[in-house]
């Protein structure tokens, strides 16, 4: 398998068999200038979306014109998100928690997460710049409701990564999902810096029943706009998780790099 960070939590998945999946797409507006553009995408078969807002599914609508894939996403956020661009019906893959999807030769089981409300969004940005620009999909997307979620895709050779989508609490199912699905591979969301601890417990939960994966990749801790600081303190986020867990192997990932995983991680 191989893997690349696009920025935020956004992901490009290619299996040993050549199934290439994407995760949260954000590349046309990302602060950070994401490492590719819509355009250089050639190949998608599926594109997995932890939940709808648009930092996570910007490019949702042009990949999948421009390839033929499939979306998954709840059946709430499709219909909203085809209000404010037509999606092709036809590759529409409408998922709850704890579905199993078939995309060629991959098993993608759909787990359960849990984003913050949005007061607790307003209260980790107090004391940040704010000068935004509405989005036009504003008034439609504040009708939403989005049902976070992860995905676990088990590969055409039996390699497991898990991406577990927004955290922005402890779930006791973490817990549950990583002994019964066993991934090998874990990537996984720092939150705010304001809630630094909540990603740590979360990744305690991976391990709560002495079984988890060996590797974990941090994602979603860059900065979302120019005028916003670094979202999170990911050395801070690293060295206590790597405390913690001293046998575990932390990749922080670099932008736009490819990653290799051979299926005798376990």
């Amino acid at each position: 398998m191989r893997l690349r960070w696009l920025g935020c939590a956004g992901y490009e998945i290619t299996t040993e068999g050549g199934t290439v999946l994407y995760v949260d797409p954000w590349l046309t507006s990302h602060a950070f200038h994401a490492p590719i553009a819509v355009k250089d995408i050639k190949r998608a078969d599926a594109i997995l979306l932890t939940h709808a807002h648009f930092d996570h599914d910007e490019d949702v609508w042009a990949i999948m014109r421009n390839t033929g894939a499939c979306l998954l996403a709840s059946p709430r956020e499709i219909e909203v998100l085809n209000q404010i661009e037509a999606l092709p019906i036809d590759q529409l893959r409408p998922v709850q928690w704890d579905d199993t999807v078939h995309v060629q030769g991959c098993h993608i089981y759909v787990t359960k997460a849990k984003h913050v409300t949005r007061d607790q969004l307003e209260a980790s940005y107090l004391g940040r710049v704010r000068t935004r620009v509405p989005r036009p999909d504003a008034a439609i997307r504040a009708t939403m409701e989005i049902l976070p979620k992860g995905f676990c895709v088990t590969t055409e050779n039996g390699l497991r990564l898990w991406v577990l989508g927004p955290c922005g609490y402890t779930i006791p199912e973490t817990a549950t999902y990583s002994e019964a699905l066993r991934p090998q591979i874990a990537v996984v969301q720092v939150p705010p810096a304001l809630e630094e601890a909540v990603g740590v417990e979360n990744v305690k939960m991976l391990y709560k029943h002495s079984v988890g994966p060996s590797i974990l990749l941090p994602t979603h801790h860059d900065k979302t706009s120019e005028d916003a600081p670094i979202e999170a303190d990911i050395d801070l986020f690293t060295t206590r998780v790597q405390q913690l867990y001293p046998d575990v192997t932390i990749i922080n990932p670099t932008l736009g790099q490819h990653y290799q995983f051979e299926v005798q991680y376990r």
